[in-house]
């Protein structure tokens, strides 16, 4: 009966260690799963947030809030493409091309069919003055979205930089921060002087409408002009951040405009005849 008893005892205790151990093993396991789950989605909608505001950030104008906000979201979600092409909008913004570059070619690399990523990898190639590689990334662009009239513009006035590259009309920096008159004897300086029209130039571009007549490479250079000071010397670098301030936001239009730092003189004549801007001095909204 002893050994029995013992025996039986013996048996028991691994029984009952085995009882203890036994929720511990399951219990750990879907702590283990569940928590990732919700980490991973709970990093994504944080990444989300961190993205509107870098858009908020944009569109106000700071790009260097935009930069932060767009690099906090992208620890968070690498794998997002968005993210890096928003953030190279904002380096364009502050000139740091070189940058740019880098963060479009890593949108595209993971996502290949995200157009607005070669359309701002043209962009950024158009203001570091690399006017075929500014043409390929548009072209990539509009073989994905062919119907986007924005790229198509932005291919031509590539193409156009590319052509007169080296010529007395290229796009390259004239000296000096004076603006330059216009073919035909056209004073600049003395529409600048009128404060009236600058008045109203001024109200105009803090308005949500100059977004839709910066996607006018003339009107964008014209505007460079009267608000910035830097006239039609201004270079690759006047224009190219003011043209690109929206952010791609899941059907957002790029509004990308490497015409505008052409370094040339709009065609004042066009400009006169574009129906936004007659309507806009007119006292109107510019047309949508």
């Amino acid at each position: 009966m002893f050994v029995s008893t013992a025996s039986a005892t013996k048996q028991a205790a691994p029984a009952g260690d085995a009882a203890k151990s036994s929720p511990v093993s399951h219990h750990n396991v879907d702590a283990g799963a569940k928590p990732s789950d919700a980490s991973t989605a709970e990093r994504a909608a944080e990444a989300e947030k961190l993205k509107a505001e870098g858009n908020e950030r944009l569109n106000s104008l700071d790009y260097d809030g935009a930069v932060k906000k767009y690099s906090l979201a992208i620890d968070l979600n690498p794998t997002n493409a968005v993210y890096f092409a928003n953030r190279a909008a904002a380096y364009t913004n502050l000139k740091r091309f070189k940058d740019a570059v880098e963060d479009s070619h890593t949108a595209i690399s993971l996502d290949p069919t995200y157009s607005k990523a070669h359309a701002r990898l043209g962009h950024a190639y158009f203001a570091l003055r690399q006017y075929d590689a500014s043409i390929s990334a548009y072209k990539s662009a509009l073989e994905i979205e062919p119907n986007n009239s924005s790229y198509l513009t932005n291919l031509k006035a590539a193409e156009k930089a590319s052509q007169e590259e080296g010529g007395v009309e290229a796009a390259a920096p004239r000296g000096g921060n004076a603006p330059a008159a216009a073919p035909g004897g056209f004073d600049i300086g003395s529409l600048l002087s009128n404060p009236n029209l600058m008045n109203m130039a001024s109200q105009f571009m803090s308005s949500p409408a100059a977004a839709n007549l910066m996607s006018n490479p003339m009107f964008a250079n014209l505007a460079s002009s009267f608000m910035g000071g830097a006239g039609a010397g201004a270079g690759a670098g006047a224009g190219a951040g003011a043209a690109s301030a929206n952010p791609d936001d899941d059907g957002e239009d790029d509004g990308a405009t490497p015409g505008a730092a052409g370094g040339q003189m709009p065609d004042l004549s066009a400009l006169l005849n574009n129906p936004a801007l007659r309507n806009m001095f007119a006292g109107g909204a510019p047309q949508q």
